[in-house]
């Protein structure tokens, strides 16, 4: 097969390729996904060091080895799953199925309230989040990638990415939602300790299967074969400028979004009063998540409508 792109003729343009089922289980997955991907990257290093009382310095370490790794493993997940196809012709949607049980029973190992020595328990936590890590690249490579080959119709792909956004910012918000949870299930009698082992569970396991909803989007694209080996598919990345150039755009908005906030209302443990009630650090969080990215979700309601008026989807990204 030619890796050159052909223009669409005037059946596929007109053709429908993603049903209202197969759209609403792609963003039901997305959703499922985030809820766990907000837990454990909001929680895990926090539950380490303030409930399980771990010292900064080797939550530190664990934090450094994970981010080390996971720029290590993304490319090379992102090369392999681009150079593997399973035998029923499919080259993602298998990894829908396979991947999430994984993730989510590594989920609640990492939060399972084992009464272990620290050196045990950095050891079991660290390599169930390498391994978390790991799975969770191909079943977000997969995921994601479903979109480029959910249709060969490009309005039709923009309609598919506007609403799994949308999936993918309610599964977030739903797992922002921990600390008004967490407040109301210790409230009710269950030690720290014991409730983030529950919501592991609720966000971790649960979300992930619901992630596999997903599996119903079909791959509507062929994608041709690839000629480089592993080693060149990797660094043929640095050609492609507005990859990195949306990496880049990523990174600042990571650093902005999580970092300062989480430095904010957990280094700090503001509590602020209202007059008639005081909030704190936790559920103050929750609201500032909703107010933030409020805006954001409203306006993924009218993407396409706003890419046309700008002139396409890469020129909204520019701007945006």
């Amino acid at each position: 097969m030619s890796d050159e792109i052909r223009p669409l003729d005037e059946s596929q343009s007109t053709k429908r390729y993603v049903t209202t089922g197969n759209l609403l289980a792609y963003s039901i997955g997305l959703a499922g996904q985030n809820m766990t991907y907000n837990y454990i990257s909001n929680w895990l290093f926090y539950y380490l060091e303030y409930v399980r009382k771990i010292s900064p310095k080797l939550s530190g370490v664990i934090t450094g080895v994970s981010r080390i790794w996971d720029s290590v493993n993304d490319p090379i997940v992102g090369a392999m799953v681009d150079k593997h196809k399973f035998k029923s012709g499919d080259k993602l949607r298998p990894f829908l199925l396979l991947t999430p049980p994984v993730i989510g029973i590594l989920s609640v190992i990492m939060f399972m309230p084992l009464n272990l020595g620290n050196t045990a328990l950095i050891a079991i936590i660290c390599c169930a989040y390498l391994l978390w890590d790991l799975f969770y690249s191909f079943q977000d490579v997969a995921l994601w990638g479903m979109l480029s080959v959910s249709s060969p119709n490009s309005g039709e792909r923009a309609r598919v990415s506007q609403w799994v956004t949308i999936g993918a910012g309610a599964g977030s918000t739903i797992g922002s939602l921990f600390p008004t949870f967490r407040s109301a299930v210790e409230g009710a009698g269950l030690s720290t300790l014991h409730t983030f082992a529950l919501f592991a569970v609720i966000f971790g396991l649960f979300g992930e299967l619901i992630s596999m909803s997903a599996h119903k989007m079909k791959e509507n694209v062929e994608t041709p074969e690839t000629k480089e080996n592993l080693f060149e598919a990797i660094f043929v990345l640095r050609h492609n400028k507005t990859l990195l150039l949306i990496s880049a755009a990523r990174y600042f908005k990571d650093v902005f979004n999580t970092v300062l906030p989480w430095v904010y209302f957990f280094e700090s443990r503001e509590l602020y009063n209202l007059g008639f009630t005081q909030i704190g650090y936790g559920n103050i969080q929750v609201i500032y998540g909703f107010l933030t990215g409020a805006v954001g979700a409203l306006a993924m309601l009218f993407a396409t409508k706003i890419a046309h008026k700008l002139g396409g989807m890469k020129r909204r990204l520019i701007v945006a």
